[in-house]
């Protein structure tokens, strides 16, 4: 089931421009214990720009097209696609109904996401803009997140990530929060 979800992914993003990643990256993301395979699988690809240089580009996809990009560039400069949706990284894993039995991860970075699913956790998304994230683009996608009944909050363990996965909690409803 997670493959379905994957390989629907990775066929939303075969039609933007590179769809390889770059020995440079696919070294970086096995430093941090990723598989580059996952990683293609999940759209990711390196691509080449006039200003940020070479950056590792994060798919965003919803209802199987592609919506948004996040470029990660060089010493952890991000961009956005001007005038994107915003979203969950990863939103279509919530409309898998084969996954309905299983736990909503909530990272807060896509890469901590990869590796959440590489893990196992194949039912992840992540916020997309790290713990500074407005949440009100949640509204849009609430009849998605209400009837989980399990959500994991994975954000990272410092002030600004508890302060992510409070609001998350708030916003989703605390009883079912679990955090990591």
């Amino acid at each position: 089931c997670a493959a379905t979800t994957t390989d629907a992914i990775s066929e939303a993003v075969s039609g933007s421009m590179a769809q390889q990643l770059t020995d440079e990256h696919a070294t970086w993301l096995q430093g941090r214990g990723i598989e580059p395979e996952l990683a293609i699988r999940l759209g990711l690809f390196s691509e080449q720009q006039k200003s940020n240089g070479r950056v590792l580009v994060i798919p965003y996809v919803r209802d199987g097209k592609v919506i948004n990009h996040k470029y990660r560039g060089p010493n952890k400069t991000f961009r956005q696609d001007t005038g994107a949706p915003r979203s969950l990284w990863n939103e279509d894993i919530l409309r898998d109904p084969t996954l309905a039995d299983q736990p909503l991860v909530i990272t807060e970075g896509e890469l901590d996401g990869v590796a959440a699913i590489q893990c196992g956790f194949v039912r992840t998304v992540s916020v997309p803009d790290g713990a500074g994230t407005n949440l009100d683009f949640l509204a849009a996608i609430w009849s998605l997140l209400k009837d989980i009944p399990t959500v994991i909050l994975a954000a990272d363990a410092d002030e600004p990530g508890q302060k992510l996965n409070a609001e998350l909690a708030r916003r989703l409803g605390a009883a079912r929060c679990h955090f990591l």
